[in-house]
């Protein structure tokens, strides 16, 4: 999947502050659309194969793609946010792209309102079969490569908030840090920035024990925080793994902790 294509990445209804990773949430889910809202577009393919373990807005998106890729994921939850949860789908070449967005009222899957309304992304997700598995853990290997910054400078040893060890070093891109958790590597850079960003830090390594990753994926997880206004508006994450065949990547360019716990409840779809 590419990192491209189907996001409103548009300031929404519970934006994160400039600079900041976390996010503000309700305190029970978002609710579900009313009936003042138009009725999701049909699409040609049954739209009820999935358990009922996924999100319905989650099972609309996914009956756009016809066929699923064989190894398609999916997230059986979505964190609660402040507003109504709906979906956007692209994707090309057997590749599906859902990007999940968070919109002050009601609007259907794929609904042309998407591009004028107020939305907030909560993350995007998607698969990319490959021809093999060795093929997959090729690819995986090439974005870990573009996304996860080479230091430029000697690093320097830095302990997160729950004593998890980390390095931190300069990069072209901004003062990086780095860690290993679970098999996986997680960077969080301040974008255009000289100084690191612990906080954010150790605040991605606590969703991270909350919220944990496919074990033995070898991904990685970036996470960008820009420095200032100029580097960008808000906190953007990039989270990526390979499983057999296939490839599975979630982002967000609003909300990584959104992003960190939507890859959290990834898992097989539509399953059993």
């Amino acid at each position: 999947m590419g990192f491209a294509a189907a996001g409103v990445v548009a300031a929404g209804c519970s934006a994160v502050g400039h600079g900041a990773v976390g996010r503000t949430t309700t305190t029970k889910p978002a609710p579900a659309p009313t009936s003042t809202a138009p009725a999701a577009p049909a699409t040609s393919g049954p739209t009820t194969t999935a358990g009922p373990s996924f999100p319905a807005v989650v099972v609309q998106a996914m009956a756009v793609f016809q066929p699923l890729p064989a190894g398609a994921q999916a997230p059986i939850r979505v964190p609660p946010e402040q507003g109504y949860l709906t979906a956007q789908t692209g994707g090309l070449g057997g590749q599906d792209n859902v990007t999940l967005v968070v919109t002050p009222q009601p609007v259907p899957v794929d609904s042309p309102q998407l591009s004028t309304s107020q939305t907030k992304e909560l993350a995007s997700f998607a698969t990319t079969p490959t021809v093999s598995a060795s093929t997959a853990q090729t690819q995986l290997a090439q974005q870990k490569n573009l996304a996860v910054a080479s230091c430029g400078g000697a690093s320097s040893p830095v302990t997160l908030a729950d004593g998890t060890a980390a390095a931190s070093c300069p990069t072209l891109d901004g003062a990086a840090i780095t860690w290993q958790h679970a098999g996986w590597t997680v960077q969080v850079v301040t974008l255009s920035g000289q100084t690191p960003s612990t906080s954010e830090a150790s605040q991605v390594e606590a969703t991270l024990a909350d919220a944990p990753l496919p074990a033995g994926a070898g991904g990685f997880v970036s996470v960008q925080v820009p420095a200032n206004a100029s580097a960008g508006s808000s906190a953007t994450a990039a989270v990526e793994w390979a499983a057999g065949a296939d490839d599975y990547q979630v982002r967000s360019t609003d909300d990584p902790v959104g992003a960190l716990e939507v890859a959290s409840a990834m898992r097989p779809y539509p399953g059993g």
